[in-house]
C-alpha cells in the first residue's frame, strides 16, 4: 500500500503511521503547507489517502468556531478537489479515509442507543457541524466526481500519546504525578458522562480495514459498543497506579453541551472488515498511565 497521511503527527495520526509502516506500507506525510493548500499535494502513485488532519478538541472548537470550520470543512473540501483533479489528469483514483466522529450524531435518547450507522446526525457543537457538513461534501464529491471515499465515524480513542486536553489523557497525567509525590487531588469535569471508549491503535487499525475492505459512500462506526462513565475510568486509573486521591469537581470543565451518554453499533465495521478490537480497557489506560508516568517529577 502507497499512502498519504494529513493529521500524521496527531494523536490517531501518530499511531496510523506507525501501524502501515510496520506492515510494509510506503507512507507519505501531508505537510500543513499542502493540506492549507498553499503548497502542491502530490498524489502521484497513491493508493489511500487517510484524512485525519483537524482541530479536534471540542473546547477549542467552541472559542474558535469558523478557525474549526476553515480547517475541518474547507480543509476537506481541498483535499477531495486536490484528488478529483488528480484523477482527471492521471485517471489515478486514490481511495480517501476520511476520519470522522461520533459527535455528529448529537444528543440520542437512551432508546435509540447504541448507535448504528443509519441514525440522524443532530450536531451540538462547531466540532461536530464541522465533521458532519465535511462528510456531506465528500458524499457530494462521490456524487457528482466519482471520489472514492470511506467514512470511519471514531467515538472516544485513549491510549498512550494523548495530550492531557483530553478528559482520560488528563487524568493520567494528574494520577501520574501524584504518584510520583504531587498533592493527591485531581480537577474533574462531569464525571458521570458516558462514552464508548476505544483503544487508539484499534482506531488505526480500523482505518487501514476501511481502506483494505471498506464500501465506498459508506460510513462506519468506530468503537467498543460499551458505554463506560468517565467515573469508572478515573477509578480503573487510580486503581492501577495504587493511589487514593480526592476528587475535585470544577465548572470550568464542564461543557454546556456534552451529550450525557454516546455509544455505538460496530456491527457494520466487524462484518464488512473482519475488523476486531485487540486492546483491552485496562491495557489501554495503563499504556497512558506508563507513559505519563515518564514525566518529571513535580517540584
Amino acid at each position: 500500500m502507497r499512502a498519504l497521511v494529513t493529521g500524521a503527527t496527531g494523536f490517531v495520526g501518530g499511531h496510523l503511521t506507525e501501524l502501515l509502516e510496520a506492515n510494509g506500507a510506503d507512507v507519505r506525510r501531508a505537510t500543513r503547507a499542502q493540506f492549507e493548500g498553499t503548497q502542491a499535494l502530490d498524489l502521484r502513485g497513491i493508493d489511500v489517502v487517510f484524512h485525519l488532519a483537524a482541530q479536534s478538541f471540542v473546547p477549542d472548537a467552541i472559542a474558535s468556531p469558523m478557525a474549526t470550520y476553515e480547517a475541518n470543512v474547507m480543509g476537506t473540501a481541498r483535499l477531495a478537489r486536490s484528488i478529483a483533479v488528480h484523477a482527471a489528469q492521471t485517471g489515478e483514483r486514490p481511495r480517501l479515509v476520511f476520519a470522522s466522529s461520533a459527535e455528529v450524531y448529537g444528543d440520542v435518547s437512551a432508546e435509540h442507543l447504541p448507535l448504528c450507522e443509519t441514525a440522524r446526525t443532530n450536531p451540538r457543537n462547531p466540532y461536530a457541524a464541522s465533521k458532519a457538513a465535511a462528510e456531506a461534501i465528500l458524499i457530494g464529491e462521490r456524487t457528482s466526481f466519482g471520489l472514492d471515499v470511506v467514512i470511519g465515524r471514531a467515538f472516544n480513542a485513549i491510549g498512550p500519546g494523548q495530550r492531557p486536553s483530553f478528559a482520560i489523557a488528563s487524568f493520567a497525567a494528574q494520577v501520574a504525578q501524584i504518584a510520583r509525590g504531587a498533592a493527591a487531588r485531581i480537577a474533574v469535569g462531569n464525571l458521570d458522562a458516558q462514552r464508548d471508549f476505544l483503544d487508539v491503535r484499534d482506531v488505526a487499525a480500523a482505518y487501514v480495514a476501511l481502506a483494505q475492505r471498506g464500501v465506498a459512500g459508506e460510513s462506519y462506526n468506530i468503537c467498543s459498543g460499551v458505554p463506560r462513565s468517565l467515573r469508572s475510568m478515573l477509578d480503573e486509573l487510580v486503581r492501577i497506579a495504587g493511589i487514593t486521591v480526592e476528587i475535585i469537581e470544577e465548572e470550568t470543565l464542564i461543557r454546556e453541551a456534552d451529550t450525557p451518554i454516546l455509544v455505538g453499533d460496530n456491527t457494520k465495521l466487524r462484518t464488512s472488515t473482519q475488523w476486531s478490537p485487540k486492546f483491552e480497557l485496562t491495557t489501554s489506560l495503563a499504556d497512558a498511565l506508563s507513559l505519563r508516568a515518564k514525566m518529571p517529577k513535580p517540584s
